[in-house]
């Protein structure tokens, strides 16, 4: 018979003490036996048990190990909104994430996914985009990219302890071929936090030639 791992859930928002819990039941239907609170309430926190056909796996388990049974995508960060450069001709960060140490884990196996998408000015100056993981970047090359879209893509795998795969593009809606795609090894450092920047470099310093309309970034795996 195939087993179904059972979560149960209920937050602890203006709750305290123990907490009567509804009957759970598995796919087909059937009432699971359970016995005592399922949800106890200490300073905010959540616990819940997980259940698997009426045993309780994991008793007054925190987010964390409910975390551990579950190996999916989670979005970590998506931008709020549309990000135009300034009229300025330095780098500008036009969308940043950090990272906490210890997300990216080479025992467990996650990676780190980092999209970002650009819009240019339609004219003829010259202008260029990068994504950063940490001190590791991916560039577009200068080019005037007259009225294009970009989106880059970035692919983070740990393989070692403060060693890191980083798989990357950048393609625009010109040509279905990359203007850049290189494969390069990170060293940041495992325990610490990391920066995921998207930048834009207009050589024009008078025009707004650059918007990112997008970065989101998803961590897959647990």
């Amino acid at each position: 018979m195939r087993k179904h791992k059972m979560i149960a859930v209920i937050t602890a928002a203006a709750i305290a003490g123990a907490v009567a819990v509804p009957a759970i039941k598995d796919f087909t239907g059937r009432a699971l036996a359970q016995t005592g609170s399922i949800l106890t309430s200490v300073l905010g926190t959540d616990y819940v048990d997980v259940y698997r056909f009426g045993s309780a796996v994991v008793n007054s388990a925190t987010w964390a190990t409910v975390a551990s049974y579950i190996r999916g995508t989670m979005l970590l960060y998506g931008l709020p909104g549309s990000v135009t450069a300034a009229a300025s001709t330095p780098e500008q960060t036009l969308g940043s994430y950090v990272v906490p140490g210890g997300t990216l884990s080479q025992s467990a196996g996650n990676r780190i996914v980092v999209s970002a998408r650009f819009k240019f000015a339609a004219n003829s100056n010259v202008k260029t985009v990068k994504c950063y993981w940490g001190a590791t970047s991916i560039s577009s090359g200068t080019g005037a990219f007259n009225g294009n879209s970009a989106t880059c893509r970035l692919e983070i795998a740990g393989v070692a302890s403060g060693q890191q795969n980083v798989a990357a593009s950048i393609f625009t809606d010109a040509s279905a071929t990359p203007i850049v795609m290189a494969s390069s090894v990170a060293t940041e450092y495992d325990a610490g936090n990391v920066t995921i920047k998207a930048t834009a470099t207009d050589a024009s310093g008078t025009a707004k030639d650059t918007v990112l309309q997008d970065l989101w970034i998803e961590k897959v795996g647990s």
